[in-house]
């Protein structure tokens, strides 16, 4: 097997195989996967992934896509490196407990909204003159008791 020293796509553009394999080593860790499961990932043996992590090789533009899709890794990041670091795996549970978290997030704000509108009306009652506030207070309590407390 030849070494692979450089690749270059064009005369500007050079690709280092060592600093690929070290970034899918990165992007392998972070998965917290071997490297035979990482290899079934990518549809390749585990040898030839294995002489990818030590630069001997380069993936091909398939194997790149595949780890681009499941990895959601960004393709830039792994032939030349940059500032943009690779994303980590999505599974379907994290977008299943984000979601969960956001319909808590939401129904905190909405009872938040429900009782700033209660204490709004509340002191809306108070401003009232005293021979108005009990009247009032009554229609309030009767809002929330059939569910309405929260409208004006």
């Amino acid at each position: 097997m030849a070494l692979v020293k450089r690749a270059t796509v064009d005369s500007s553009i050079e690709i280092d195989p060592k600093a690929v394999g070290e970034r899918l080593r990165v992007l392998r860790s972070s998965a917290s996967m071997s490297q035979t499961a990482f290899a079934s990932i990518v549809g390749i043996a585990k040898t030839t992934f294995a002489d990818w992590e030590l630069g001997l090789r380069l993936p091909t533009v398939e194997a790149a896509y595949k780890l681009q899709s499941y990895f959601n890794a960004d393709i830039n990041w792994l032939f030349w490196g940059g500032s943009n670091e690779p994303c980590q795996p999505i599974s379907f549970s994290d977008i299943w407990g984000a979601e969960d978290r956001l319909q808590t997030l939401a129904r905190d704000a909405n009872v938040q909204i429900a009782l700033d509108q209660r204490r709004q009306l509340i002191e809306d009652i108070l401003q009232r003159p005293q021979s108005q506030q009990e009247v009032a207070y009554r229609a309030f309590e009767a809002g929330i008791k059939s569910g309405a407390g929260n409208e004006r």
